[in-house]
């Protein structure tokens, strides 16, 4: 028997588009199959919003045209979703079915009336598992209802009063999400801040929304969180805290004023004033400085003069906010509004107001927009067109900023990439792909010149070397510079590039180091950075800025994998052992002689490092061979252990090593990340 096909039309707010997946798991249940083609479906389910009668009037449209479809073939239609009781009273008898969406457990009863072989009984709507729509992005429906009635409002007349799941299936199901390797989790409700409270209210035991986020946030270690949508009457100081202690929680804030006149918002009954909700912004930016803020904003409202547009215009702009959901007041029949206030406010100075706050809102984005340029971001790809031969990915970056990125191979939807901000339009941002890097490192002696050569042979690189005594011409032996032989035909960078008279500093190899890595990757090859001198890597993946009066970390420009070898210690320390005496047989005691006759210079900084200085104080007569031989031993085991120390720092600072793997999860790990 073919199975019958449905098709849902979702109008509204991220609600609405969560709902519509708990109805489409519950209409595969009764053995329905969806279709994205409206023509082909059996059942077409229209998930409605009465907040907006633009909204309305598209359904009246639709209808007329399956009125039509029906005259031809069987076809069931369904309206559920935000609908106010006058629009069902006339869009009631348009439907064949009319379905509370809070009570989808009804549903196989109507259609059973309608179509007797369906059978089924289902559960509750919030034990209802969704079909999403998306398999990288949820929204996670934490409550439903809303008690605060603001006057233009119809969710509550719709959606009924505040109603909190319980947070341990709010958990299970995003843990859950997590474990399929979705990436970005939005927790919805009406008003996300007084998450709990009715259930407090009953004498239930449940957390808040402060903690039902942080409970969230700690289920995983890369993912986006978000919420929708705050009203600022239940922005609490402890959900601020929350949020800024969360690792997981997106740079993005959206919090409604809708009015910035106190006159328009006690109309509007939003329980709060202007300088209350300054306030909460201010403490906002405080606790997060680089917190993107949105916010919904009605233009027209009953009554509004130019004074009270005016001071909208002025909020808009002392709060700097860089996106903004703006819409001219439609009286809604039902609402407070539309029984006690007129709608006198003509439409054309609507329409004049719009455009004046939505320019400003423009340019503020711009400005907003201009400031990321330079920086490194994380994207995930939400679409991908081939244009012109060429790949066009959108994504959002984590503050809800658009990014377009130009590519030769289209990325893939639902995941992350990281990229370089490159310019900025007010709507959004052009990116490019960082290109990435291998690090090798680990303290001396450990290995890393043999596994970054492996590396480069797999896949074709050229290696930086990050040693500060290799730099220098002349000094080969007692620094224990690599050979031509163990370079195995690799090209070698940053060896023998100065001589030991001249001044060297992290300022120099930085530099120098970014310019051949960009070198590098003209050639279309890898570059892999290999060596020991912690300070070197880390202004590279660290991206230090190196001004002398206020040196910070910044965003590598670079994508990076580190690979780390630390051998134990004792084996490690018999191999600095050998690795000593193997210099000296090699001739490091007669490099050294030369270099120290050969400039009379004797304190250069070239001639400080290991197994240089132990020899020149052999030299002047303060020591036998014998005993700098086993201080360069000593010294050399103490610069091991420094370097650990370095390495371990830089892991604490957020930066991911990989130790001691073997050659074939290196070679695993490196294509998995050169692939992606």
């Amino acid at each position: 028997m073919k199975r019958k096909k449905f098709h849902l039309i979702i109008f509204g707010c991220q609600m609405n588009y969560s709902d519509s997946e708990r109805l489409a798991s519950v209409l595969k249940k009764l053995g329905y199959q969806e279709t994205k083609n409206e023509k082909e479906a059996d059942l077409i389910g229209v998930i409605a919003c009465s907040v907006k009668q633009a909204a309305v009037d598209r359904i009246y449209g639709k209808v007329r045209n399956w009125q039509i479809v029906k005259e031809k073939r069987p076809l069931i239609t369904l309206l559920s979703g935000c609908v106010l009781e006058e629009d069902q009273k006339k869009l009631k008898d348009k439907f064949d079915l009319f379905i509370d969406i809070k009570n989808l457990q009804g549903l196989a009863e109507n259609l059973k009336a309608i179509a007797p072989e369906q059978k089924l009984a289902l559960p509750d709507f919030f034990d209802i598992s969704p079909s999403y729509y998306s398999d990288y992005r949820a929204y996670v429906p934490i409550m439903t209802g809303c008690n605060k009635f603001c006057s233009y409002c119809a969710v509550p007349y719709t959606r009924g009063r505040e109603v909190s799941r319980p947070s341990k299936t709010i958990i299970k199901e995003v843990r859950e999400l997590l474990d399929k390797g979705y990436k970005e989790i939005i927790l919805l409700g009406q008003n996300v801040n007084s998450y709990g409270k009715d259930l407090h209210k009953q004498g239930k035991k449940e957390i808040d929304f402060p903690e039902l986020l942080k409970k969230v946030d700690s289920l995983g270690d890369h993912f986006w969180l978000k919420f929708l949508t705050s009203h600022p009457y239940d922005m609490s100081d402890k959900l601020i805290k929350a949020m800024s202690e969360c690792k997981n929680l997106s740079d993005y804030l959206h919090l409604p004023v809708q009015s910035g006149s106190n006159k328009v918002l006690k109309k509007m009954n939003r329980h709060y004033t202007v300088a209350e909700y300054k306030k909460l912004i201010h403490k906002v930016r405080s606790a997060m400085p680089d917190m993107a803020i949105s916010t919904d904003i009605i233009v027209g409202f009953c009554s509004e003069t130019d004074k009270d547009f005016r001071d909208t215009l002025k909020l808009s702009k002392d709060l700097n906010y860089n996106m903004a959901y703006m819409s001219q007041y439609s009286s809604r029949v039902g609402t407070v509004a539309a029984k006690l206030y007129e709608d006198d406010v003509p439409q054309k100075t609507k329409k004049t107001r719009w455009e004046k706050i939505n320019a400003l809102i423009s340019k503020q984005s711009m400005e907003f927009n201009k400031k990321l340029i330079g920086q490194s971001r994380e994207v995930l790809i939400d679409a991908v067109v081939k244009k012109d031969g060429y790949y066009k990915n959108v994504g959002k970056l984590s503050n809800y900023v658009a990014a377009h990125i130009k590519t030769k191979h289209p990325l893939k939807v639902g995941e992350f990439y990281n990229v370089t901000i490159k310019s900025a339009k007010f709507w959004g941002l052009t990116a490019e792909l960082k290109q990435k890097i291998v690090v090798v490192l680990g303290p001396t002696a450990a290995g890393k010149s043999d596994l970054a050569v492996k590396i480069a042979k797999e896949f074709d690189g050229e290696i930086i070397s990050s040693d500060s005594r290799q730099i220098y011409k002349g000094l080969d032996i007692a620094s224990n510079k690599i050979t031509k032989k163990e370079m195995a035909g690799i090209p070698h960078h940053l060896l023998d590039i100065i001589t030991p008279d001249k001044e060297y500093n992290l300022y120099n190899w930085q530099q120098d180091a970014f310019k051949t890595i960009e070198k590098i990757l003209k050639k279309d090859k890898l570059p892999i950075i290999a060596g020991g001198t912690g300070l070197y890597i880390s202004s590279i993946v660290q991206n230090y800025d190196l001004d002398p009066k206020e040196p910070k970390l910044r965003d590598c420009p670079y994508d990076f994998i580190i690979f780390g070898i630390s051998p134990d210690r004792e084996k490690l320390y018999n191999k600095i052992n050998k690795r000593v005496e193997r210099m000296v047989s090699d001739g490091s005691i007669e490099e050294v002689t030369k270099i120290y006759k050969k400039y009379k210079d004797k304190k250069l900084p070239a001639l400080t490092g290991i197994g240089y200085r132990e020899i020149i104080e052999h030299l002047n007569g303060n020591s036998t061979i014998e005993e700098a031989i086993e201080k360069i031993k000593q010294n050399t085991r103490h610069y091991a252990k420094r370097q650990m120390t370095w390495f371990r720092r830089m892991e604490k600072q957020g930066l991911k090593i990989h130790w001691n793997l073997t050659w074939s999860q290196i070679k695993k790990k490196t294509k998995d990340f050169l692939n992606k």
